[in-house]
């Protein structure tokens, strides 16, 4: 299994592929009512779950540092523009 470094520059992506399972009812309930005290729907705590096990960080992390990376490059290529002109 690849560690969590493999994942450091892991770009989120198009989310097009669906994963699914099945839970017993009272684990259904729990993740609903944790959705609900999260302000999120049950899918997204599944999201996050399932990123969390794999890479090591949830799918709210990844996107987050997408959103930083895109923003890093952005004000690079401002900050050069302003440098020469």
């Amino acid at each position: 299994m690849a560690t969590p470094e493999h994942f450091d520059g892991l770009h989120v992506g198009k989310l097009t592929e669906e994963a699914k399972f099945t839970l017993t009812p009272q684990m259904h309930d729990l993740i609903a009512d944790r959705a609900r005290s999260a302000r999120c729907n049950p899918s997204d705590l599944y999201r996050d779950a399932i990123f969390l096990a794999v890479t090591g960080a949830t799918y709210s992390d990844h996107v987050a540092n997408d959103r930083r990376a895109a923003l890093s490059r952005e004000g690079q290529q401002q900050g050069g523009k302003g440098a020469n002109e």
